[in-house]
């Protein structure tokens, strides 16, 4: 919709909700297309995040949505031809900002709409089914403290359904490529707000959390991990065997791999991918041989390829 020159940087105006620094350019939630051919992400400054798609050689990079609020989470439809994401966007005037809802355009940016409609609630994480007819997320609604939710939405925004009671905090969902089984993060559940939990709670229900996936079919709940640790952002590798999620030990963060079935985790590129470093998201190429991610290093946010074979890194966009 709004082609760009290519550069290094994406020069956007100003919003609000993330902000750390007025001239600081955001690159988060990389996600893949089918045939690994393009990036779609977020990006923006200080709170106002649009969503762009680029080449996986830095080509062609496109800015798809441009609103005064944030749009985040893109992720593209299995066939590529539609792009689900969230945003604090406001359907009428008595909709409170805070309220994120779930909305999918095509690949292009064009005929954006909105799929869920509660409020005031937070509802963001999309993942889409193998077959593209519903989606997967988290949420909870705005008056209730961080316990989050699993729901499942048809693509057309009918036939919601909840899937997790709230006896956990339910988070980071992701379809399976089979379509049985939805992998994602599950930790304690706190009824407070986060400034009303006292010191070392925090940490405790960071602590707590481990990969787990619900079976479609008959809604049991199976972990993948059970540790000490901070497990999160799972995600699937191409045929379903094994689970990707980043692992929190307080000193340092690390990537692993673990197949279904089986205990022992596997440092993807024996650590080296995102230990000590400000690594928030990785996603690996339909292929296999590629993990695109979002790190932040000394204040520089981008976009970086990590080559599993050669183990080499590159700068896709942003960055130093």
């Amino acid at each position: 919709m709004y082609k760009l020159l290519l550069t290094f940087c994406v020069a956007l105006t100003a919003g609000g909700v993330w902000a750390q620094d007025a001239n600081t350019v955001y690159y988060f939630s990389p996600d893949w297309s089918s045939d690994g051919s393009q990036i779609v992400f977020e990006s923006g400054t200080d709170g106002q995040l649009s969503i762009f798609v680029v080449d996986i050689d830095g080509n062609n990079l496109t800015q798809l949505t441009d609103t005064e609020y944030n749009d985040e989470g893109p992720v593209w439809s299995p066939d590529s031809k539609e792009i689900a994401f969230f945003s604090n966007r406001q359907q009428g005037k008595d909709e409170l900002p805070i309220s994120l809802q779930i909305y999918v355009m095509n690949a292009n940016g064009t005929a954006q709409r909105r799929v869920t409609h509660e409020g005031p609630a937070l509802e963001y994480k999309p993942s889409w089914s193998p077959d593209g007819s519903q989606l997967v997320f988290q949420s909870r609604p705005e008056i209730d403290p961080g316990v989050h939710s699993l729901y499942v939405i048809g693509a057309d925004g009918k036939g919601r359904k909840r899937i997790t009671n709230g006896q956990f905090d339910d988070a980071s969902p992701e379809w399976s490529p089979d379509g049985k089984l939805i992998v994602y993060s599950q930790s304690i559940a706190s009824y407070k707000f986060y400034r009303e939990r006292v010191e070392g709670e925090g940490r405790s229900i960071r602590a707590s959390a481990d990969i787990v996936v619900y079976n479609i079919e008959d809604g049991t709940i199976t972990p993948v991990t059970q540790n000490k640790f901070n497990d999160f952002d799972p995600s699937w590798n191409a045929d379903g065997s094994e689970v990707y999620y980043l692992q929190n030990d307080t000193q340092n963060k690390t990537l692993y791999r673990q197949k279904l079935g089986q205990k022992d985790a596997i440092a993807v590129a024996d650590g080296e991918v995102v230990s000590n470093s400000g690594v928030s998201r990785t996603r690996l190429s339909p292929n296999g041989r590629f993990l695109v991610y979002n790190k932040e290093i000394s204040g520089k946010h981008g976009l970086y390829v990590y080559d599993l074979e050669l183990k080499q890194e590159r700068l896709l966009v942003g960055g130093p």
